[in-house]
């Protein structure tokens, strides 16, 4: 979506790049101001996807002489989410993920809508990153933090689709150059019990970006309510939703609940 150029009437140009399968690709873009444009990346499902714990040079670069909103969209046939892209101004070096659990043991033991997880994006070449998940997956521990070099455009994802309640939700994340990270879920079942497993995905802010003070309000056509989860960046801060305080968390923990009204959420 291409923003206001000094008042002027020329369209923003701009490119995307991005590797498909083997092959490297660019497609050029224009936008009037105000308007927006769609870039097909694929058009069919990529089983490499499922693939967790290694890294791929599969990152996606948008670049633009101007500047741009950029969204991403994941579209599936009765699953589909997106998420804001952050620019790399906003990229830093310490992350905690937020994602979703996988589900218990006693929603149906022939079934577990597996699939949490969470990606790192590099922008730079020689990319350190330390991570530290919360729960085992694969040959990862949980606790045991462990290492990850990336070059520029590669991307790292960890995804666990076995493990009941499985959650790298408070996994941390630290690098020595800044990255993009993203957690969600390739199906999860939100609220818990009901029998409709969708996929989620969100470009999670650096720490520093966190804040204290937010402002709600109920999607349109629900009827039960929006499901919320607090996230604490460090011990003892209290969760206040509407002047009641609902939790008091430390470091890597969160509460989840359900808000039917718009509210106000102070920590």
């Amino acid at each position: 979506i291409a923003h206001e150029i000094n008042n002027s009437l020329q369209p923003v140009k701009g490119r995307v790049e991005f590797r498909r399968w083997d092959e490297s690709v660019r497609n050029y873009f224009q936008v009037q101001v105000g308007s927006s444009a769609v870039i097909h990346l694929w058009d069919y499902p990529r089983d490499e996807w499922a693939d967790s714990d290694v890294v791929r040079a599969d990152a996606i670069h948008v670049t633009a002489d101007h500047p741009v909103t950029v969204y991403g969209l994941n579209y599936m046939r009765a699953s589909t989410d997106g998420y804001l892209a952050l620019p790399t101004s906003m990229l830093g070096t310490n992350y905690m993920v937020l994602s979703y659990r996988n589900s218990p043991v006693w929603y149906d033991t022939n079934f577990v809508a597996g699939g949490t997880l969470f990606g790192v994006v590099a922008p730079e070449a020689d990319t350190l990153i330390t991570i530290t998940p919360t729960i085992n997956a694969g040959a990862r521990a949980a606790g045991e933090p462990y290492a990850v070099l990336l070059q520029q455009g590669e991307t790292y994802r960890l995804i666990d689709e076995e493990s009941f309640d499985g959650d790298f939700t408070g996994t941390t994340i630290s690098s020595d150059k800044p990255v993009a990270v993203f957690g969600g879920h390739r199906a999860a079942l939100v609220p818990m019990g009901y029998a409709a497993a969708d996929h989620m995905i969100e470009q999670l802010p650096p720490l520093e970006m966190w804040g204290r003070e937010f402002i709600t309000m109920p999607l349109a056509t629900r009827t039960r309510g929006d499901t919320f989860r607090f996230l604490a960046r460090t011990n003892g801060t209290r969760v206040a939703v509407n002047g009641m305080v609902v939790a008091t968390l430390d470091r890597g923990q969160f509460r989840e609940i359900t808000l039917v009204q718009p509210s106000q959420i102070l920590s």
